[in-house]
């Protein structure tokens, strides 16, 4: 139990760790990796009457209307499990098996331009040709594949054996693609359960369920920066009344651990 202030043994300085089960998904509690925030607050909107019978006008009654409780939580670990929830989207293994592709379109005539880039239509290519009719374009002279893993090729400018306004086909063999990939937006809500473990380096230590949250996520998924980027979830925690009466909104446990 925490002793009676004050005592500077109450003095907070925070850290933990942070798990989300995600309830549209049979994966248990996701570590959401290193967080530099877990926050809880809440949010009401009153209706007050003024007592207009006497010259003061002070507050005759104040209820509260409704009551917000929110979860803000601040990361920078960049998995594609913490990408989905920031980009309202899900999870799915690229399903591309190992092939080859013989006389694929990758320019058409209205679209060949010199210096131009141009991608195949699968990933992880090798074995590349290209052809302009019954000409075999030349790697490094006429073309360069610039990410073999994306399927990018690049039509030099001024290639010796190019012919402007010629379509350009490809050859290529593709090899097997199981990579994780995330599909941004297509989630139109993601609710689960969130759990915090506090590991304070000054202070009383707490453990911290949410119940059921909504997220919310605040900007965007940056991937370009001058430092360590972050991401930021601003997350509703639901009224759970019906499965948890006495704590509604979240239960925080004083782990009577102390530093």
């Amino acid at each position: 139990m925490s002793p009676l202030a004050p005592d500077n043994t109450n003095l907070l300085l925070g850290a933990g760790q942070v798990f989300f089960d995600r309830s549209d998904v049979d994966q248990g509690l996701v570590h959401l990796g290193n967080c530099t925030q877990f926050q809880v607050s809440f949010e009401d909107e009153t209706r007050e009457v003024i007592n207009r019978m006497t010259a003061s006008l002070g507050t005759y009654r104040k209820v509260t209307s409704k009551r917000t409780c929110r979860v803000n939580i601040v990361g920078q670990e960049f998995n594609p499990q913490n990408a989905a929830l920031v980009t309202m989207g899900s999870l799915a293994a690229l399903a591309q098996t190992s092939s080859s592709v013989t006389g694929e379109v990758l320019a058409t005539a209205a679209q060949m331009i010199e210096g131009a880039y141009y991608q195949t239509a699968f990933r992880q290519i090798s074995s590349v040709v290209l052809t302009q009719g019954t000409t075999t374009l030349v790697e490094g002279t006429d073309y360069n594949i610039t990410d073999a893993t994306l399927g990018l090729i690049e039509i030099i400018e001024g290639g010796a054996n190019l012919t402007a306004a010629t379509q350009i086909d490809a050859d290529y063999s593709y090899a097997a693609d199981s990579s994780m990939s995330i599909r941004g937006g297509d989630t139109g809500n993601i609710f689960g359960r969130l759990v915090f473990i506090g590991d304070p380096a000054a202070g009383p230590a707490m453990d911290v369920e949410v119940h059921n949250v909504s997220i919310e996520p605040e900007g965007g998924l940056d991937f370009i920066g001058d430092d360590f980027l972050e991401w930021t979830l601003n997350c509703e925690a639901l009224d759970d009344s019906a499965n948890h009466p006495n704590d509604p909104f979240f239960l925080a446990v004083d782990r009577d651990d102390y530093r």
